[in-house]
């Protein structure tokens, strides 16, 4: 384990350097790509899985966000809608890795788990969809690390919400094919997050750390006194649902 995080680490390093480094856009994703693989091992190590299973895990987390890089750099921009799917780029860019210490068959696995872990893969290859649920688990629960912190940003700065987002907010339904036009959009976008962990040990760290109500007090700041009732409305809906597996169920569908 420890030779092959080395020389995945090492690999990603000499990849990022070639970015500005200097930008906090930049030591932000590179900090967060580390939080993800970490999580990504530590799932693999919860679930049991074989030592080659837990490399993979981790390699898959180092590799599920290269694309954001370059999507900074040629758009200046995170949003996939106003530029690329960082998934697909990232797929693309894991050539630019040497990937020859594993064999074929689990290098197609990490890259196509990689690929689709913006929108989940709804294949029927057992190993895939196992990866990819890895990896949408370990990329939410990075995510509310980085709210509960305090360090995500409000990009937007109109009040209000959209209707639609707040319906599948309070339904448990995918949020990421919207993009926010209001900082309530924003906020919920960023709380459903919460929502994506789906495995147990995962949620009870949710819970033992109270994330939801530290989430949800990093947004009320930004928002007027008719849209921070509402979002505190909606995060205490969440609240009761989270465990619910009929509301977490939304999230399998593949029409949502």
């Amino acid at each position: 384990m420890k030779d092959f995080v080395q020389n995945i680490n090492h690999q990603f390093f000499d990849f990022v350097l070639k970015y500005d480094t200097s930008d906090d856009n930049i030591i932000r994703k590179i900090i967060h790509t580390f939080t993800v693989a970490d999580t990504c091992f530590t799932i693999a190590c919860k679930l049991n899985l074989n030592e080659k299973d837990r490399n993979l895990a981790y390699l898959s987390g180092i590799l599920h966000d290269i694309g954001r890089f370059e999507q900074w750099k040629l758009y200046h921009t995170y949003n996939d809608k106003q530029s690329v799917d960082h998934g697909e780029l990232s797929y693309e860019l894991c050539d630019k890795f040497d990937l020859s210490m594993i064999d074929a068959e689990d290098l197609k696995t990490v890259k196509l788990a990689v690929k689709y872990h913006t929108k989940q893969y709804e294949g029927e290859n057992e190993r895939i969809s196992l990866f990819n649920k890895i990896i949408l688990n370990a990329d939410a629960y990075a995510n509310i690390l980085n709210t509960a912190n305090g360090a995500q940003r409000m990009t937007v700065t109109e009040d209000g919400y959209t209707q639609e987002i707040l319906s599948d907010f309070l339904q448990m339904k995918r949020l990421w094919i919207y993009s926010p036009k209001t900082k309530m959009d924003r906020a919920l976008m960023l709380t459903a997050c919460l929502y994506y962990v789906r495995y147990d040990f995962l949620k009870e760290q949710v819970l033992k750390n109270n994330f939801i109500d530290i989430v949800a007090e990093n947004f009320v700041g930004y928002l007027n006194d008719q849209d921070k009732e509402i979002y505190l409305n909606a995060v205490n809906t969440l609240k009761e649902r989270f465990l619910d597996k009929n509301f977490t169920s939304n999230l399998d569908k593949k029409d949502n």
